[in-house]
């Protein structure tokens, strides 16, 4: 009976927001089929910066959209983007020894998705700013590698998040 009653209860909500003008699908161009993910320019001294973000957009983009890859030739669309800064500050210190516990790396970026053919921006952000953790202290003692993979990876997720609504 209760089962019955969450069933009959997920059909109304379903109803109701279908009628409300709300998606349960993705809403991603449907005129984009495949999309070319170009190494992002990097303007920073952290030199594989830009061709790890390029292949982490490349993972969610299969992941979680409907879009195939393909080469820049062949695409509906490109992505494209330059690494502007990173920083790294301390966001906490150890009272003994002043080691430095917990570290913030800040990335900032342009980006722009735009079609292959006719160059209509289909999204664009200046000044996107992500921010990464990592530990570098002992117990844990990570290195700066797993900030940066940190960055990275929210990074990734932000700019396909921006291309799912913008257009």
């Amino acid at each position: 009976m209760i089962r019955l009653g969450l069933a009959l209860a997920a059909v109304v909500s379903l109803a109701a927001a279908a009628g409300c003008g709300y998606r349960t699908t993705a809403t991603f161009p449907e005129s984009v089929t495949t999309v070319a993910v170009e190494s992002f320019a990097n303007r920073t001294f952290y030199p594989d910066l830009g061709a790890k973000l390029a292949e982490a957009l490349s993972k969610r983009i299969q992941q979680r959209t409907p879009y195939r890859l393909a080469p820049p030739d062949r695409a509906d669309a490109v992505l494209t983007g330059t690494i502007r800064a990173v920083e790294q500050r301390e966001v906490s210190r150890r009272r003994i020894g002043a080691v430095p516990e917990e570290v913030a790396m800040t990335v900032k970026l342009d980006f722009a998705w735009r079609r292959a053919e006719g160059g209509e921006q289909l999204a664009e952000r200046r000044g996107l700013t992500v921010v990464g953790h990592y530990l570098p202290s002992r117990p844990i003692g990570e290195p700066r590698e797993v900030g940066e993979r940190d960055v990275v990876r929210t990074t990734a997720h932000r700019i396909v998040a921006a291309m799912r609504g913008a257009w």
